[in-house]
C-alpha cells in the first residue's frame, strides 16, 4: 500500500528484497546440505524451510499486532535483539563444534 503512493520504492525496494533473500537463503542451504551424513540430508533441509516458512508466515502478522503496544521503533530493536542472540549463539556453537565435532 504504501509503495503504491511512492513507486521510486517499490522499484529500489524489490531488487534489494531478491538481492537479500538469495544471499542470505542460498548460503544457507548450501551450509545445511553439507553438514553431517548424507542419510539425514532431506530431514535437515525439510526442517531449515519448515522453520524459514512459519518464521516468515507468522512474523509478520505478529510485529503488526505488538506495533500498537510496543511502538516500531520497538519493534525494530526486538528484532536487533533476535538477531544478535541467534548469530551470537551461532558462533558459540561453531567455537564448540570446532574444538569437539558433534556427531550429526
Amino acid at each position: 500500500m504504501v509503495a503504491a503512493g511512492l513507486p521510486l520504492t517499490a522499484l529500489i525496494g524489490l531488487p534489494l528484497a531478491a538481492i537479500t533473500n538469495a544471499s542470505n537463503q542460498n548460503p544457507a542451504t548450501a551450509v545445511v546440505g553439507g553438514l553431517g551424513n548424507k542419510a539425514r540430508r532431506s530431514r535437515r533441509l525439510g526442517i531449515l524451510f519448515t522453520v524459514g516458512d512459519l518464521a516468515s508466515a507468522v512474523g509478520p502478522p505478529l510485529a503488526y499486532t505488538l506495533m500498537p503496544v510496543l511502538g516500531i521503533r520497538n519493534i525494530y530493536l526486538l528484532g536487533a535483539g533476535l538477531f544478535a542472540f541467534v548469530a551470537l549463539e551461532a558462533l558459540r556453537r561453531a567455537a564448540t563444534s570446532i574444538s569437539r565435532p558433534a556427531p550429526i
